[in-house]
């Protein structure tokens, strides 16, 4: 929001703008959305530290100024072994380190991880000797590595290993 009125960019806005007259003080306000941190400001003249994030400009030419927001909430990936036959699948997600999901018993186990709704989630099915990946369920299908882009509210994966 802006102060004077005429600056408001809710959460879907990819940008806002508005004429002001010259040399007119223009104060910004970041709301981080539920979900969301702000992190940063660029393009401000000031910037306040007293944990309100305000940004101040001076309008004496054309400015662009940008608020930066981080996704923090987390959604639950539940990873989950059906069949007969042993096997691990392995989660990867840029700039995360890759976690394993080994299901070394022939009853159905599962494991759960918590993920950000940004970017996309790759899922690489693995048999140990003596099984095969017969394939995936639930938000994945087929036989290939399956990409999941949006976690949204939570999703459900079932690898199936059959013993060969």
């Amino acid at each position: 929001t802006s102060s004077p009125v005429g600056i408001k960019c809710g959460i879907s806005c990819g940008s806002a703008s508005k004429t002001f007259l010259y040399n007119t003080k223009i104060v910004l306000r970041a709301f981080p959305s539920t979900g969301y941190t702000f992190t940063s400001w660029t393009g401000c003249d000031s910037i306040s530290t007293d944990g309100k994030y305000y940004c101040t400009i001076k309008v004496n030419a054309d400015k662009s100024v940008t608020a930066n927001f981080t996704v923090t909430k987390k959604y639950d990936l539940k990873i989950s072994k059906s069949g007969k036959g042993k096997g691990y699948v392995t989660i990867s997600k840029t700039g995360l380190s890759a976690i394993k999901c080994a299901f070394k018993q022939t009853r159905t186990s599962s494991c759960t991880g918590k993920y950000t709704n940004d970017g996309k989630v790759t899922l690489t099915a693995t048999p140990y000797s003596g099984s095969e990946f017969a394939g995936w369920g639930g938000a994945c299908v087929g036989k290939s590595n399956c990409s999941i882009s949006q976690i949204g509210t939570g999703k459900n994966v079932t690898a199936y290993f059959n013993k060969i």
